[in-house]
């Protein structure tokens, strides 16, 4: 007769297995998500990974883009002659797009070269309006506002702005019936940040943005830097004030007038800011910091922004790169 003892020995390993998974037990493989954040610094651009157990990976110790990168946005509905979800930045005074897969850009980019009524140069912000059409850059040392207009060979609308000097720009363009409003942080230098009064221009594509600007003098204290979520409709600012970093919000649901408020801060304690990004969806935030950090917060569809958690420093990174002082980034 054949035994059943080794049928019976298999049946109950094999029961054994799946008691175990169900209850969570055996190895826990963590794996990439997919999503994570493009650094960009003085070295170049890095890409730092998420996994499902909420590590962050460096995936390669030399830079994916090399040069100093000073600033950069993604263009997720980007227009002819651009193709493609791009990312959009600053090496130098050279202004580049590069294709994007699986949120990761190529390694070569292609120039962006607008039109001579513009002498593009020092730029140290970007950003996109929602359609994926318009560029629009700030230079401190030149005290400029430029518009670039991506689907249409790349006509460029110059705007001075001097004394204070744009630090930062951000758009707000999902209001109908309203003209988009530019949100301008300021400073009162041209070779540093020394934050002032933030200032607003209203503008409609394709015309030049209406001056002089407003002055939001009821937004105190003064920001060092500011971008828009198109999924809130807020305005979400830097701010660094005795020593101590926050994040504030203030609703762009409405024109900005001078006596706009803050709705709400969070306080990030004593950290060197640089500019900040949200992922796709405008549900975290992610704040670099010049000294090779990176915090996260989540943010709410009312606009209010959750405890900051760092997720980045230059102690995660084993491998020695060196990827301070962080300058900029990009979320995918």
């Amino acid at each position: 007769m054949v035994s059943i003892f080794p049928k019976i020995k298999l049946f109950l390993s094999f029961a054994l297995l799946i008691l175990l998974s169900a209850c969570g037990g055996g190895p826990d493989v963590s794996q990439a998500t997919g999503h994570g954040i493009l650094l960009g610094t003085t070295q170049g651009l890095f890409n730092i990974s998420f996994s499902s157990n909420g590590s962050s990976t460096l995936t390669s110790t030399t830079p994916i883009i090399s040069g100093e990168i000073y600033a950069m946005v993604a263009v997720e509905n980007a227009s002819f002659p651009i193709n493609g979800e791009m990312l959009v930045t600053t090496n130098g005074s050279t202004l580049s797009a590069y294709a994007m897969t699986g949120g990761i850009p190529s390694s070569t980019g292609q120039t962006i070269t607008p039109s001579s009524a513009c002498s593009v140069s020092s730029i140290r912000s970007l950003s996109v309006t929602p359609d994926g059409k318009y560029l629009l850059a700030t230079s401190r040392a030149n005290g400029m506002l430029y518009i670039i207009d991506l689907a249409s060979g790349y006509t460029c609308t110059p705007t001075t702005i001097t004394s204070p000097y744009p630090t930062s720009v951000a758009v707000e363009c999902l209001q109908l019936g309203n003209p988009c409003q530019i949100f301008l942080t300021l400073s009162t230098s041209s070779s540093s940040v020394v934050p002032t009064t933030p200032e607003v221009l209203s503008w409609t594509e394709g015309s030049p943005p209406s001056t002089p600007p407003t002055t939001l003098s009821a937004l105190t204290p003064p920001a060092s830097s500011a971008i828009f979520d198109n999924e809130t409709s807020y305005f979400y600012t830097l701010v660094t004030a005795s020593n101590n970093s926050s994040v504030y919000n203030v609703s762009g649901v409405t024109p900005l007038t001078s006596t706009s408020q803050y709705a709400s801060n969070v306080s990030y304690g004593n950290v060197p800011f640089s500019n900040p990004c949200l992922d796709p969806l405008g549900q975290t935030l992610y704040t670099p910091t010049s000294n090779g950090s990176v915090y996260s917060a989540s943010v709410s569809t009312s606009g209010s922004i959750g405890s900051p958690q760092q997720i980045w420093s230059l102690s995660s990174n084993p491998s020695g790169a060196q990827i301070s002082p962080i300058t900029s980034c990009v979320a995918y």
